[in-house]
């Protein structure tokens, strides 16, 4: 490791500190959780357990002012969260004296990250997203069937407290990122559900198709709002299904969703980390854009395996290395994270046929990264079992004791 080379602060986990791996580059990890695993991780050079940004952002600047302050040589600064990325946009100023970081201007970070201004902002300009309303502009479900057809899905404009919510509990604690809506009448019980928790939520229609569908456009972009480097994912499954987080995931050739994905970025006028999702309506052979991420996310370690490593690309371009762009990649690796490919398995695509338990099993044939285990870096692994075998010993303790009562 070359210690006179400005260091990689990670506001993240294993996966953005496993683009860094045999990069030489210094690697902090920065943390708001103290059981983050990527503190265990060979790679980790150095750990912070900071406040969360999205409780408490004020002490979240405090906290970085003051670790900065450590480094001779600015750092560059990556974000893997929505609260850690509206903390360094709406502090930029400040921070841009300890560390590097390049970002879109505040008002556009604000728009991404805000489902209702991203409506606004889709509209404004024309992007090719499915038909939208929030809750300020429906405030009822008659006005909501106005404005949409049904079935639509209703998802809240910040996922901050959402999983812990009572509309999630409810439905078993399963982190749905969005709930559907078939009926008048089952649209009529969400709305209220989901007003309940928030009054800040968006209504959208429902683009037809599986998790298969489900596409993204993945790119870094200089200070000019040049493409440095980019790949298109495809999801293959998630936990749950149909509204939930990557459990299986692939790269993918798609050159109509990368002239896409590159236009709504140069409108937008683009700079930094870029994270467009999509959904392919496949009866009208279209891309539509859901939503645009301005951060660092778990893709980038599948990536970086396949060819474009965009964190690593990012730490040269800014501090103006002149790097090549990288727009060649390939797609026989698959990233995977088995846990919640397993719950998956056996709460949803089991129960709807799809796929079967054989069609299951063959899918796992190929290369694979994971996203806790590593050959190289097995130490997080090793942690996390210790803790699942803990939590079962203490699960089945507790039982006993209770039972002899």
């Amino acid at each position: 490791m070359d210690k006179s080379r400005p260091t990689a602060v990670l506001y993240g986990d294993l996966n953005m500190l496993r683009c860094f791996h045999n990069s030489g580059i210094p690697t902090y990890i920065l943390s708001s959780d103290p059981k983050e695993l990527a503190f265990y991780s060979t790679q980790c050079q150095q750990k912070k357990i900071i406040a969360n940004p999205n409780v408490a952002p004020h002490q979240t600047v405090c906290d970085l002012v003051e670790f900065g302050k450590e480094f001779s040589v600015k750092p560059i600064l990556f974000y893997g969260d929505d609260g850690m990325t509206r903390c360094i946009s709406e502090n930029r100023s400040l921070l841009s004296n300890y560390y590097h970081f390049l970002l879109p201007p505040m008002e556009r970070v604000t728009e991404l990250l805000d489902k209702a201004l991203f409506i606004s902002l889709s509209k404004r300009l024309n992007l090719p997203s499915p038909k939208s309303v929030s809750s300020r502009e429906a405030k009822s479900p008659k006005e909501v069937l106005q404005a949409l057809s049904l079935p639509c899905v209703l998802k809240p404009t910040s996922h901050v407290g959402w999983f812990q919510s009572n509309v999630i509990i409810q439905r078993g604690g399963v982190h749905h990122k969005a709930l559907m809506a078939h009926s008048p009448d089952a649209l009529d019980i969400l709305y209220e559900e989901v007003k309940k928790v928030t009054d800040e939520f968006v209504i959208q229609e429902y683009i037809p198709g599986g998790d298969n569908h489900i596409y993204s456009f993945h790119a870094y972009f200089n200070g000019r709002s040049e493409p440095m480097g980019y790949f298109s994912g495809r999801k293959i499954r998630t936990y749950p299904s149909g509204s939930g987080e990557s459990a299986f995931i692939e790269l993918v050739n798609e050159p109509a969703l990368v002239r896409i994905g590159i236009d709504i970025l140069k409108r937008l006028d683009y700079v930094g980390f870029a994270k467009l999702d999509f959904k392919k309506d496949t009866n009208r052979n279209q891309f539509f854009l859901l939503e645009i991420n301005p951060r660092f996310t778990l893709w980038n370690y599948l990536g970086a395996a396949c060819g474009v490593n965009l964190p690593l690309l990012a730490y040269q371009d800014i501090l103006e290395c002149s790097p090549m762009p990288q727009i060649h990649y390939v797609t026989n690796v698959k990233w995977l994270f088995f846990y919640y490919d397993v719950k998956s398995f056996l709460e949803s695509y089991r129960k709807e046929g799809a796929p079967s338990f054989l069609q299951w099993v063959l899918s796992y044939q190929g290369k694979k990264i994971y996203n806790v285990f590593s050959w190289r870096d097995p130490y997080p692994f090793i942690v996390s079992c210790w803790r699942s075998f803990r939590a079962i010993f203490g699960a089945i303790s507790r039982r006993l004791v209770k039972g002899k009562r």
